[in-house]
């Protein structure tokens, strides 16, 4: 459970930076663009296991220091002493086996963002687990059904121990999965030259967002990150997942890029995404594909915000030595404006089985900002109460007129029936994960099949902390005995 915290009342007047989308109009194209020597390599710390019985992987929770940018090393903690920590990847039908040790001087644990686990391996103190505590550890076990491309993050103190680099990628390749000749994994995130996590309220909110002074990727900013190579012609697949709390609109300059999958869910028919830039909320994972073009380039994020220019992706074409020069665009790829042709089903019903109305919105308590859902703050949120098998319909509702809200269920995937009123043109996109502007609606379904007290909150993980979080219950579950619920995630 999230243990609620307020903003201080002394940044409140910084509220209202948020209101907009804010894009960089000052994009030099005729600035001349160098590529880093430096490419990237995986680094492994620990090799997994494949066993009859399953893959094992060892993953130790620890302090330790990154050099984030030339000369700039901050102190972080780590999953196997890198940030990000050690990709994960197994394939479809594996039975998963990760032992967790923690030797962080504070409990940890590990939430699998996005994918479906049993309800006792959520990685959420006070409700599916306790807290792992110093020098303990714990064993995370689930079957790897679903393919797609998730992430690992603490949820003890999740805004500041996810802050401090606890996160990593989850990739489950499935058996039907055509092979890319480059296949990258990409963490998006922000970080703190002085090392401090971020305060209260950062990045959707932006409420004091001007203190992340450094854009990284893969736990790199600015001219650290290396270059990812490929060839003229190869299929290169890129798999970006922000684990930070602003929204990132990536210029991939001319590049012919093709969605072909979100929040892990894969999509019947590709979509363009060719200039258009590309936003990913907290929280969200995007899988494109592209065939290599005949020079490099630099992929940009465009949000106008000083520390943008940190976060980059040098593409490196071996065969070719043309370079791209930047280009700006201001069109953003929205999803549910073009059709995939889906053969999966639609959940938009005359009837549903439970109905909920989730009205997102800030207010004042005697302490300072709060987050709330329907008037009210976690732990006295109502909770979405269902039954196994029930078709649920949720309309969520961003009444907060300056805030963005990434709002992220637990255990589940729900499919987006409309927009603002209207019904989507796609009706075949299934997410975890759902940004939501200022003052935007949605409706989403979700098949409730996975029994348990499961998670419902705001992925910019401050807004969770100070209210913005609810429950899904099942009928006649009960948290098991033996599990704290004064042990509080934050």
């Amino acid at each position: 459970m999230f243990k609620q915290k307020r903003v201080s009342m002394s940044i409140i007047l910084l509220l209202g930076l948020s209101a907009c989308t804010p894009l960089n109009e000052s994009i030099d194209e005729n600035k001349e663009v160098q590529l880093p020597e430096k490419t990237y390599t995986q680094k492994i710390v620990h090799s997994p296991q494949v066993k009859e019985n399953g893959i094992f992987y060892e993953i130790t929770a620890q302090q330790s220091e990154l050099e984030v940018a030339p000369g700039v090393k901050i102190p972080v903690y780590t999953y196997n002493n890198q940030v990000p920590g050690q990709e994960i990847r197994v394939k479809q039908g594996q039975i998963v086996n990760i032992r967790l040790k923690n030797q962080l001087p504070e409990p940890v644990t590990i939430h699998w963002h996005g994918y479906p686990v049993p309800n006792a391996m959520d990685g959420v103190p006070g409700m599916t687990q306790n807290s792992i505590q110093p020098s303990e550890y714990f064993t995370y076990q689930f079957k790897a059904t679903v393919p797609g491309t998730y992430w690992y993050h603490s949820h003890h103190k999740s805004a500041e121990q996810v802050d401090k680099g606890l996160y990593g990628a989850l990739i489950v390749e499935g058996n039907q999965e055509e092979k890319a000749d480059r296949d990258y994994t990409m963490i998006l995130d922000e970080m703190k030259s002085d090392g401090s996590h971020g305060g209260h309220g950062m990045g959707g909110g932006h409420m004091g967002g001007m203190d992340y002074d450094l854009f990284t990727v893969n736990g790199q900013s600015g001219k650290q990150i290396p270059a990812y190579i490929m060839k003229t012609g190869e299929k290169v697949r890129l798999r970006l997942i922000n684990a930070g709390y602003f929204t990132h609109y990536i210029n991939f300059g001319s590049l012919d890029y093709k969605v072909v999958a979100l929040d892990g869910q894969k999509l019947t028919k590709p979509l363009s995404g060719k200039d258009e830039l590309l936003p990913i909320g907290p929280g969200e994972r995007y899988e494109i594909e592209f065939t290599a073009p005949d020079q490099s380039l630099i992929a940009k994020d465009q949000l106008d915000h000083s520390a943008a220019s940190g976060l980059q992706i040098p593409l490196k074409n071996l065969s070719s030595k043309k370079v791209e020069q930047p280009i700006k665009w201001n069109k953003i790829f929205t999803i549910g404006e073009k059709t995939t042709q889906t053969k999966r089903s639609s959940l938009k019903k005359e009837r549903y089985d439970k109905e909920y109305v989730m009205s997102l919105n800030h207010g004042m308590s005697q302490n300072g900002v709060v987050y709330t859902i329907n008037g009210k703050t976690y732990p006295n949120t109502d909770p979405l109460t269902v039954k196994k098998g029930d078709l649920v319909k949720v309309t969520l509702q961003n009444d907060d007129p300056m805030h963005d809200h990434p709002m992220h269920l637990h255990g589940h995937e729900f499919q987006i029936l409309s927009k603002d009123g209207k019904d989507l043109a796609d009706q075949s996109i299934y997410k975890d994960t759902l940004l939501l502007k200022p003052r935007e609606k949605y409706e989403v379904a979700f098949i409730a099949n996975n029994t348990g007290d499961w998670m419902f909150h705001c992925h910019e993980l401050h807004h969770a902390a100070s209210g913005m979080t609810t429950t899904v219950h099942y009928e006649g579950y009960q948290i098991p005995s033996g599990i704290d619920p004064n042990v509080q995630a934050e």
